[in-house]
């Protein structure tokens, strides 16, 4: 199905445009300031759990953005335990240089 806004070609069971996220069926498409993300790589739809095939920049199923949906993941809280260790450690050393000195 060809979307009639940006032309391009989409599957025949899409029912929003995976290049520019217009409704294919005629609806609108709710007005949203988010730009979808182009990958080459298939994703999953946070939204709808449908699949998003590679250079679609929106949900074909549902017509999000994935560029809106936060990205979820172990890398904050590891960042976060990084930081905490990196501080504990900089304490200690600074620590084990002043007081002994300072005593001594």
């Amino acid at each position: 199905m060809v979307c009639q806004a940006c032309l391009r070609e989409n599957d025949p069971f899409a029912k929003y445009c995976g290049e520019c996220g217009r409704g294919l069926a005629g609806q609108p498409v709710a007005a949203s300031s988010a730009v979808g993300v182009w990958s080459d790589r298939t994703r999953g739809c946070t939204e709808c759990d449908a699949t998003i095939p590679p250079r679609s920049r929106f949900c074909q199923e549902c017509g999000t953005a994935p560029a809106t949906v936060a990205r979820r993941g172990h890398r904050s809280g590891l960042m976060l335990g990084l930081i905490v260790v990196g501080v504990v450690v900089i304490v200690a050393a600074f620590a084990a240089i002043v007081i002994p000195g300072h005593f001594g």
